[in-house]
C-alpha cells in the first residue's frame, strides 16, 4: 500500500476487489461488522432502532435542538426538566437552563450572568427564542404576577389616594391613610382612657 493512500481509499478498493466489505450506510467507509453495518451503525441500530440516530458526541446544538418540539406557537422542551418546570440541558460536563441555552444558541452569544432570560408567553419551559427576551432580573420580577410585582403596578392605595411622590414619597405606603389611621387610634385610646377614668 502507497504512503500517499488513505485509509478510506485503501478500504474501497480492498472492497470493490470482494476482499472485504464496508458499511451500507452512505458515505461512512468503516468495515463492515455484521447485518450491513460497521461496529457504530450496528450498536446504534440495536439501541435505538436506527443506524443513523444521532450521536450523544454530537454537538450541543444538535443535540440541544433534537429535545424541542417545534410548532406555530411555543417550542416545548422535551428534554430533561428541573422541579419548577424549566427545561434542563447538558453542556460541557454541567447543566444549563435550557432557554437560556435557546438564546445563546440563536444568538451566538451567552446570556451574561447579571441578567436573566424572560418568557414573553409565560409557559417556562419554552425555548422558541422569539418568545424569550434577556431583561434585568428587576424587569422580570416586575413582569411577573408575583405579589411583589403586583403592588409595584398599583398607583392608588385601597382608599383610592394616589401613590405620588408627596404622598408615598418613594414608598408603596400612603401618608394620606397613615395620618387618618394614627388619629382615629388616638381617639380610640383618648377615649377608652376617659371611660376607665370614669369607671372608678
Amino acid at each position: 500500500m502507497s504512503d500517499e493512500m488513505t485509509l478510506a481509499e485503501a478500504l474501497a478498493r480492498l472492497e470493490t476487489a470482494g476482499r472485504i466489505r464496508l458499511c451500507s450506510v452512505a458515505g461512512c467507509g468503516r468495515k463492515h461488522q455484521g447485518v450491513g453495518f460497521c461496529a457504530m451503525h450496528r450498536q446504534r441500530l440495536r439501541t435505538h432502532g436506527d443506524p443513523l440516530h444521532p450521536s450523544p458526541l454530537d454537538p450541543p446544538g444538535v443535540r440541544f435542538w433534537r429535545s424541542v418540539r417545534k410548532s406555530d406557537g411555543c417550542w416545548e422542551w422535551a428534554g430533561s426538566k428541573w422541579p419548577t418546570g424549566y427545561g434542563r440541558f447538558r453542556r460541557d460536563g454541567r447543566s444549563f437552563m435550557a432557554h437560556r441555552e435557546a438564546v445563546r444558541l440563536a444568538s451566538g452569544v451567552a446570556v451574561a450572568a447579571d441578567m436573566t432570560v424572560d418568557h414573553l408567553c409565560g409557559n417556562v419551559s419554552c425555548v422558541n427564542p422569539a418568545h424569550l427576551e434577556v431583561v434585568t432580573m428587576r424587569v422580570n420580577v416586575l413582569r411577573s404576577g408575583n405579589p411583589t410585582a403586583i403592588n409595584a403596578r398599583k398607583v392608588r392605595c385601597k382608599r383610592g389616594h394616589d401613590f405620588d411622590e408627596a404622598n408615598a414619597r418613594g414608598r408603596r405606603r400612603c401618608s394620606t391613610c397613615q395620618k387618618a389611621n394614627r388619629k382615629a387610634r388616638y381617639h380610640r385610646n383618648k377615649a377608652a382612657l376617659i371611660a376607665a377614668a370614669e369607671g372608678l
